[in-house]
Formats: C-alpha cells, structure tokens, sequence
C-alpha cells in the first residue's frame, strides 16, 4: 500500500521547444535565424511515495510514466501537418531546448516582471 503526503508535493513545469533555422537575405548578406515552430508545456506534479515496499512503488510509477509517454507519442503521431520541412541535412534538423520551471521559480519570476 502506498501513502502520499500532501505537503510533499512540488509542481514542474516541463517547457520543449522546436526550432528551426531560417535563412533571411538581406541587400549584401545572409543572416540565419532560429524560429521556435511549436512548444509544448507538460505540467508535472511530483509526490513522495512511502510505501511498506518500495519495488511495489517503483513498478507504479514506471507504470503511469510509461502510459503518459504512450499518450504524448500517440497524439504527436496524429498532427504532423504543420511541422516544416526539412532543409538541411544536419543529424538534428529541428534543434530543441527544454527548460524546467519548478512551482517556486514561477513565483519569482513573476515578481520580477512585476518589479
């Protein structure tokens, strides 16, 4: 059996971002830009677990991560329309960055934009 404490919660914000590169021709030059083409935002609620057997607990959380990836999978694998094509032939046509925002650093950024 598995207890979860309340308090021991901590919420994530998991932010992937896909780019792609964009040459703009000015009168004498060639720039390349990077252009963000989509992002997705997961929100992950973390809990610490204590359990009378901790394989038991290990083995649920594997369960829900791996039902959760299936989904993300299944429903990218439906919408492909508007992703771009691809120009060049670098082993990574479509460069990402993920970013981790914990419930904490929301409230403080918040309060510098305010400031």
């Amino acid at each position: 059996m598995t207890f979860f404490n309340e308090t021991e919660t901590v919420d994530h914000e998991i932010s992937i971002d896909f780019y792609t590169k964009i040459t703009k021709k000015a009168w004498f030059s060639t720039t390349e830009e990077s252009v963000c083409w989509e992002k997705w935002i997961l929100q992950i609620e973390l809990t610490k677990a204590y359990s009378q057997d901790k394989q038991e607990s290990l083995e649920h959380a594997e369960s829900v991560l791996r039902d959760t990836l299936l989904k993300i999978i299944k429903n990218v694998d439906l919408y492909k329309d508007h992703i771009p094509l691809i120009s060049s032939s670098e082993p990574n046509p479509f460069p990402f960055k993920i970013t981790l925002q914990s419930s904490n650093d929301k409230w403080s950024s918040m309060l510098k934009r305010i400031l």
